[in-house]
């Protein structure tokens, strides 16, 4: 299995810090405690992690943008969090 990162784009509010503890609780959840949770400031100077532009708060995994502009409920969440890990 090669490493996994997911990404959560944004600037520190509220709901990009509860998007990004929700993810933490989801990897547990399907036991992917090996997939690295990260913290993207679009305004930052670093590289963004896609190409596409998304909106804050976002979920990035590999590069592929699973959400962006809202937080989703947790159910959608999960789904999306399985099939964006799905085949490894």
């Amino acid at each position: 299995m090669s490493e996994k990162r997911a990404v959560i784009v944004g600037v520190g509010c509220a709901k990009c810090e509860n998007l990004k503890s929700t993810v933490r609780e989801l990897l547990v959840e399907l036991g992917r405690e090996d997939v690295r949770v990260e913290s993207h400031n679009p305004l930052g100077p670093e590289e963004p992690p896609t190409d596409e532009i998304v909106l804050p708060p976002a979920l990035v995994v590999d590069g592929k943008v699973l959400v962006s502009g809202r937080v989703p409920q947790r159910r959608y969440l999960r789904r999306v969090l399985a099939e964006s890990l799905s085949g490894d």
